[in-house]
């Protein structure tokens, strides 16, 4: 990547987190000989348990940008599994694809990622447990299935290697509790004869709207800028209340439609000074991870306006908690999953975004920072069984006998890798 080397300064990677006050912060990075993918783990506060989040495979313009996401994210998710009540620490994953380095698009063969995730899976073994990996934005099961070939630590592979496979669905389920919660909070009813707007037509949108659609919404307006993905939801979904759009790259207008809620659910930053004063919505709540350029600023933003936010971490926690106990096995319908859909439950989303909401107005504070003080709470408690200790010591012991020092990962051979 562009950027790296004594251009990037610790002081200004840090710099960006001045209010997160993280306990442990650790990044850690290898180039691999076979693909020259950059593969990264990120963790902060492991405090209720070892490191959990997605992995992603994206692109960045330089080595500051790389790492500034890898840090966001890894806090995104810590407090994500904080709030959802689940014994995690924060953690996530990012390998970076090269820009314009790699005009065949190896990326996208099915033989050129299962060697790219196998060497992911490489680098999860050797920092040994500290950090376990899940499915995240363009990464999908037969990745995490690559993946699992070469360490035991990850999850959401598929249900034959006894994993619990797409979460999708139960993402796109959490995001209707988000929105009755907030609905009901501002007297407003429920989702019948509402209009809703939805950024993206990927797996969590379209998984979430047949469970919408039974809500009876007066509208759905769902755009996105790939054709195939507005074409193929168009045919699956013929109802007359559902509007698909494709949009043009950058095209933001779904944002601003005359709707009651808004649903960014593609990439997150998308909300920002620039885009906030256009929206004319009473709510924002999507499954987009960091849905707000700026948390603490944009944050406020939205609060000045009167725009009420859902925020991102409290109501897209079902991709996290759809794997978070796969190692004690499997239920139908299985009540550790599913309770988090039940309103009455304190530590649902329901639940958790109204107390969200209430403390923000309580405090007069934007509902960023109220989740924020929520999480920090939360994120402190120890572990029941290990206490707030171990994953620190499985770090330390890795500085100890200098991890970054080791053995590139293992190479493959080369006429699979870019034949």
């Amino acid at each position: 990547l562009p950027g790296g080397g004594p251009d990037v300064r610790t002081k200004d990677i840090l710099s960006c987190w001045h209010a997160t006050h993280f306990c442990l912060l650790v990044c850690g990075f290898v180039s691999t000989r076979s693909t020259h993918y950059l593969h990264g783990a990120f963790i902060w506060k492991t405090t209720r348990g070892a490191a959990a989040g997605g992995v992603r495979l994206w692109q960045y313009e330089n080595f500051y940008s790389y790492i500034k996401d890898g840090i966001r994210l890894a806090v995104g998710m810590g407090r994500k599994n904080a709030l959802a009540g689940i014994w995690w620490g924060g953690g996530k994953g990012v390998i970076s694809r090269p820009l314009d380095s790699d005009p065949d698009k190896r990326w996208t063969r099915r033989d050129f990622r299962d060697i790219l995730f196998k060497e992911y899976g490489c680098l999860m073994s050797s920092i040994r447990g500290c950090y376990v990996t899940a499915e995240d934005l363009g990464v999908r099961t037969p990745d995490c299935d690559a993946v699992f070939a070469r360490t035991r630590f990850t999850t959401c592979v598929k249900d034959d290697y006894g994993g619990s496979g797409n979460p999708g669905v139960l993402t796109g389920w959490g995001l209707i509790c988000g929105m009755e919660a907030a609905l009901n909070y501002l007297k407003m009813g429920g989702l019948d004869g509402k209009s809703i707007a939805v950024m993206g037509c990927g797996n969590v949108a379209t998984s979430m709207l047949p469970k919408l659609l039974e809500k009876n919404p007066q509208r759905v307006i769902i755009a996105d800028t790939n054709q195939d993905a507005i074409a193929a939801a168009r045919k699956r979904f013929p109802d007359t209340r559902v509007e698909f759009r494709c949009v043009p790259k950058g095209d933001v207008s779904i944002l601003h439609e005359n709707v009651d809620i808004v649903s960014p659910c593609a990439v997150g930053g998308l909300l920002s000074k620039d885009t906030i004063p256009g929206i004319r919505a009473r709510i924002v709540c999507g499954s987009a991870n960091n849905t707000l350029k700026d948390d603490i600023n944009d944050g406020r933003l939205l609060r000045k306006l009167g725009i009420r936010f859902v925020v991102d971490f409290v109501v897209n926690r079902m991709g996290i908690v759809n794997c978070a106990n796969e190692q004690y096995g499997k239920l139908n319908h299985d009540p550790a999953i599913f309770k988090h859909f039940d309103n009455t439950y304190p530590e649902g989303i329901y639940q958790v975004a109204q107390r969200v909401l209430t403390l923000a107005d309580a405090k007069g504070i934007s509902e960023v920072d109220a989740a924020n003080e929520l999480a920090e709470v939360a994120s402190n408690v120890p572990h029941p069984i290990w206490g707030a200790n171990r994953n620190r010591d499985i770090v330390k012991e890795l500085v100890a006998a200098e991890w970054h020092r080791q053995p590139s990962l293992p190479v493959f051979p080369a006429k699979h890798v870019n034949k």
